[in-house]
């Protein structure tokens, strides 16, 4: 079984799968607690800039262990929140395919062994003179059990 070794490798592996799909001219983060463009371009702080940019914001909502025995896997179930954000006028449809074409690097598939659920969009909202178009993808995944 293809399995992370922890919680923390199995977001770096996330993160390593992110950098093989994004395009050269994608600005984007991994959350606004680190702030700034990780992509190859550098752009600083992403919201004091005016460009469009992603965000794929990683989320564990819950872990357990996957039996009753210290010796068991532990099991987490998160989300991944896909967004990107735009200063230019609303347009629902055209924003909307944007983030339903990225969230299809992620839905329904397994990576690394994390297993990713269905893509749910979410509402916009306005952020710091941006428009946030997002959506949701849960997913779970096993660690080995911990010494």
């Amino acid at each position: 079984m293809n399995m992370p070794e922890s919680m923390v490798a199995a977001e770096k592996l996330f993160r390593d799968y992110v950098f093989t799909k994004v395009s050269s001219n994608m600005l984007y983060a991994f959350d606004f607690t680190e702030g700034g463009d990780v992509s190859l371009n550098d752009a600083g702080a992403l919201l004091e800039q005016d460009t469009d940019f992603w965000l794929f914001e990683w989320y564990i909502d819950e872990v357990r262990r996957a039996g009753p025995g210290r010796n068991s896997p532990r099991r987490y179930w998160g989300s991944l929140d896909v967004s990107v954000f735009t200063k230019a006028p609303p347009d629902k449809v055209k924003f909307g395919s944007q983030v339903e074409t990225v969230a299809n690097w992620f839905q329904d598939t397994t990576i690394h062994g994390i297993r990713f659920r269905t893509f749910l969009p979410s509402p916009s909202s306005p952020l710091a003179g941006f428009t946030s178009y997002s959506g949701v993808i849960n997913f779970d995944f096993e660690t080995p059990p911990q010494p």
